[in-house]
């Protein structure tokens, strides 16, 4: 199932924002930004529960590594990538937290 969990949302300059999901797994992330500004300095970390499988990854590198595995871009004002993340079966408690972090000087 594909869920939109934030869209249109700005981030403020060296701001971060965590969009929260209640799900009963997760397989894939799936992340597009877009910068108004001249570059594109950003950083995204996904958390399942208490576990952190993506710790405040840039996001060229991940917009790199998806375009080796399919349907990755960057540019300086826009990217777009696939974190995949295997297969995870959250318990009952437990939430999907995808913070995505802004280190520009300006908001996206």
């Amino acid at each position: 199932m594909l869920v939109t969990l934030g869209s249109e949302v700005s981030i403020g300059a060296g701001a971060s924002q965590t969009f929260q999901y209640a799900c009963n797994s997760v397989q894939q992330v799936y992340v597009r930004v877009e910068d108004a500004g001249d570059s594109l300095d950003g950083f995204c970390t996904v958390q399942i529960g208490n576990d952190v499988v993506v710790n405040d990854i840039s996001y060229h590198g991940l917009a790199l590594l998806s375009s080796i595995t399919g349907g990755g871009h960057y540019d300086t004002t826009s990217c777009g990538f696939k974190i995949d993340l295997g297969s995870h079966v959250l318990d009952g408690e437990e939430n999907l937290y995808v913070t995505l972090r802004n280190g520009d000087s300006a908001a996206v």
